[in-house]
């Protein structure tokens, strides 16, 4: 075991957290280095799919009834325990496995500093993945793929002065997958003839619905629609007969190849999060709508950019809304192809590379 890596995908805070990770667990794996993951058993974890991708996964249990999170405990809350509690049973699988990780990598806005400088005597060097920069941390690097205003400031108190902080799109942590598309993107001239619709893997709020109600308010007869829905999405059993008697409407669940599918669309209907750098690596224009508070700043940032065009959280964006934005990119080719070109700026899809240069260059 090289890398321990601690991350969560639940229906509350959804897949990214897991789906980044395994990103950097590929890269790692391309390198000759091993990592192991250690995942809690929430209602719509992923910890079959990640041993499907060839890592083994050490599975936390979710406490008995008798356990509740504190009130105001906000993304604690996440965490289906204490970080104690938590932290013990990490250092359980350790020493259970009886070798000294050179790395722990932890990605979770459940844990924070306490957590980490308490699995310091268990691990060679600790890294941290985060966006929300809310919070302390014992870290040796950080990441934060994210773009923000004032992003090379956003961690100076929350770190020691020596932690190497990775920060910015240019790390943002892409399937090798990006970089093939990348390579072979073709030149949108700002038409829509086919669009993607995908609000990660759970989509509680139903966007996926909402933007199918948009879809069909619109006089598009030629365009085509694919639906990429998670296996951890709810109403995927509905939305996939909704979208069996839709002419030019195809489903997908749980997809190896959204590259593909985002290479080939003109115009994304999506959330905020991880995702937005896969659209931004391949150039893809989108209309954006946050899932989670957490999604909002970094959309703003991005939309700033002019690399995507947010529309507002998930509950201030109806149908209407998104059907007649839609309408003003389908008269405003330019904007497309202006969009575009600010995505492909902000990404070029070589970030993974560089993270897993960071760690083996203290390993």
């Amino acid at each position: 075991m090289d890398v321990l890596i601690r991350a969560d995908a639940s229906l509350a805070m959804g897949q990214g957290h897991v789906m980044r990770c395994l990103t950097l667990a590929g890269a790692l794996r391309g390198q000759g280095l091993l990592a192991t993951f250690v995942c809690r058993e929430h209602p719509g974890n992923l910890c079959d799919f990640i041993e499907a991708q060839g890592f083994p996964v050490n599975r936390l249990p979710m406490p008995g009834e008798a356990w509740l999170p504190e009130a105001g405990a906000g993304y604690a809350a996440w965490l289906g325990g204490t970080w104690a509690d938590d932290a013990a049973q990490t250092r359980a699988v350790i020493e259970q496995a009886g070798t000294r990780p050179p790395w722990v990598v932890v990605d979770h806005y459940g844990l924070d500093a306490r957590w980490e400088s308490s699995l310091r005597a268990s691990a060679g060097r600790i890294m941290v993945i985060d966006d929300l920069a809310d919070r302390p941390h014992d870290a040796d690097l950080l990441l934060d793929q994210n773009l923000y205003p004032g992003m090379d400031r956003r961690y100076a108190d929350l770190v020691k002065a020596d932690c190497i902080q990775l920060l910015g799109p240019s790390h943002a942590l892409l399937r090798p997958e990006f970089i093939e598309a990348r390579a072979q993107l073709r030149v949108r001239d700002g038409s829509i003839r086919r669009v993607l619709v995908f609000f990660g893997g759970s989509d509680a709020t139903n966007e996926t619905g909402k933007a199918l109600d948009a879809m069909a308010m619109l006089d598009m007869p030629r365009v085509e629609v694919d639906i990429v829905v998670g296996a951890a999405n709810p109403r995927r059993e509905a939305l996939a007969t909704r979208c069996a008697g839709l002419p030019k409407v195809r489903f997908h669940c749980q997809v190896p190849h959204m590259s593909e599918l985002m290479s080939a669309a003109d115009l994304s209907l999506g959330a905020g999060g991880s995702t937005t750098w896969e659209r931004c690596a391949t150039g893809l224009p989108s209309l954006v709508i946050a899932v989670a508070a957490n999604q909002v700043a970094i959309a703003r940032a991005v939309d700033q950019a002019k690399a995507l065009r947010y529309l507002g959280a998930h509950h201030e964006v109806s149908a209407h809304m998104l059907a007649r934005s839609i309408t003003a990119l389908q008269d405003n080719p330019e904007a497309l192809q202006d969009m575009s070109a600010a995505a492909l700026a902000l990404v070029d899809a070589l970030g993974a590379g560089r993270v897993v240069a960071a760690l083996k260059g203290v390993l």
